[in-house]
């Protein structure tokens, strides 16, 4: 009911207006891509995937170390208990 009036009204043209129409002077046709453009792939796009991927790296990389010093670790437990 309540959209029904404001419509009646020409609140919601009003409105409409108001945020979706550029106001006079403004060209917005100067800030659209070419197909060329909005296809290319720059580091402003690709950036997320770097966020992601060198944080796993690094963590990859501390959990091989660890994994490695444990099994030094334990190989040198084993040598120094000899045959059982």
């Amino acid at each position: 009911m309540a959209v029904t009036e404001l419509n009646e009204k020409l609140v919601l043209q009003n409105l409409r207006e108001k945020w979706w129409k550029p106001p006079a002077g403004v060209d917005c046709d100067k800030h659209k891509k070419t197909e060329r453009e909005k296809m290319q792939l720059g580091l402003s796009n690709m950036g997320g995937i770097f966020i992601l991927l060198v944080p796993g790296v690094v963590i990859s990389f501390l959990f091989a170390v660890m994994e490695f010093m444990l099994e030094k670790k334990n190989r040198r437990n084993l040598m120094l208990q000899g045959p059982v």
